[in-house]
């Protein structure tokens, strides 16, 4: 081979520049070809709102048919048509009669009438609950009455949060619960890192690792609590969650540790018991029930299952970009097999409008918004059947 090229030199250049343009060239006709299709798929959409980039936004509102759009610097609310029905103001509602205020990039808090009570010295301030708001001045966190004066103002706050019901988690000096209501604080184990409720309101304490240990109503971890490295949230009676069931427990503070144990996933009930284990080898995640059935990320498919446990349909493709909060709705769900481009499919897992856009959002009583290539338009699947 090395003595023919060294006597035909010309004839091997030719030879290779002819492969590569081929290469070249074949690579452009399969671009154009899948342009030119993409571009009969999105001919034949029924498109209710056609693809446009006059806005930068669009998700579903809360109202069947309507949906929120962005235009980079106002809200709208419009229909499935992009028909415009008013402008969302953004009146920085704090709540309790309260609203948000911007002076020179800080904030501050006036009433319904537009009387300041509370000046702009903060860089943020949340909801208020309870008659309180948690406010941040570029260095430590505030805990703020309605008229600005200060709850535990001898305290230096690193990090504070709201519950429910009027409590608090506190982590200053020490971890607490501050109920604002009574006064009174409940001392929490020095390796509670924050509170949380599951969708049911009860108490989750967050530990180290993120991990996640139920708690009793009166803040205690209970003898052989069970540690989560998921959140429960529960749809349909069921929650899917990641925990170990047989644990260490940290003696000096009574908190449950991971080492050495095996991950135990599946779908739980309200009384904290998996009644639809998962075997699959590699789970990504799961998604909430809805309409009686979930989607599985596992095992590098995506398993459809009802809530009995039987499996309705597999595809093949499972990425870990794939939006794991996919549900049915109105027998319809977003997907994506590559964690890039999205579809939509139906019950049987068939794809009704296949994965060529950027992202679908929340299908909302028969219509969906969609992005393609930097444009957003809105289709209605009711006539896409």
């Amino acid at each position: 081979m090395k003595a023919f090229i060294k006597r035909h030199p010309l004839s091997v250049g030719v030879t290779l520049f002819i492969l590569i343009s081929l290469l070249f060239a074949f690579a452009a006709y399969k671009t154009v070809t899948l342009s030119y299709s993409q571009k009969e798929i999105l001919k034949s959409i029924p498109w209710s709102m056609e693809p446009t980039d006059q806005y930068d936004w669009i998700t579903a509102g809360e109202n069947p048919g309507q949906f929120e759009a962005y235009d980079g610097e106002k809200w709208f609310l419009i229909d499935a048509t992009g028909r415009v029905l008013k402008e969302i103001p953004d009146d920085g509602n704090l709540g309790e009669g309260l609203f948000l205020f911007e002076k020179e990039d800080l904030c501050g808090v006036k009433d319904a009438s537009g009387k300041v009570v509370i000046e702009a010295k903060y860089r943020s301030i949340e909801e208020f609950h309870h008659g309180y708001a948690i406010a941040w001045d570029g260095s430590r966190h505030k805990l703020l009455n309605r008229d600005g004066s200060q709850l535990l103002a001898d305290e230096v706050i690193s990090a504070v949060s709201y519950i429910k019901g009027g409590k608090y988690f506190v982590n200053g000096s020490t971890h607490y619960i501050l109920d604002v209501s009574t006064g009174d604080k409940t001392p929490l184990p020095s390796k509670v890192l924050g509170i949380t409720t599951d969708d049911n309101g009860s108490y989750m304490a967050r530990l180290p690792d993120d991990t996640y240990c139920y708690l009793t109503d009166a803040f205690a971890i209970p003898q052989g609590a069970v540690l989560y490295k998921t959140l429960p949230e529960f749809s349909e009676g069921l929650a899917y969650v990641e925990r170990y069931d047989d644990l260490i427990v940290d003696e000096k503070h009574n908190v449950p540790l991971t080492r050495g144990h095996a991950r135990i996933c599946g779908y739980m009930n309200e009384s904290h018991e998996i009644v639809l284990p998962l075997a699959y080898k590699d789970i990504k995640g799961a998604c909430p029930f809805a309409e009686g059935k979930a989607l599985i990320y596992a095992d590098k498919k995506i398993i459809c299952i009802d809530t009995k446990g039987k499996t309705l349909f597999v595809l093949e493709g499972c990425s870990n970009s794939d939006p794991l909060d996919t549900r049915f709705t109105g027998g319809y769900a977003s997907l994506s097999l590559d964690g890039k481009k999205e579809g939509i499919i139906d019950e049987e897992g068939k794809f009704i409008f296949e994965p060529i856009f950027d992202s679908v959002g929340r299908i909302n009583a028969g219509y969906a918004a969609v992005r393609y290539k930097e444009q957003y338009g809105i289709i209605n699947l009711k006539e896409g059947i």
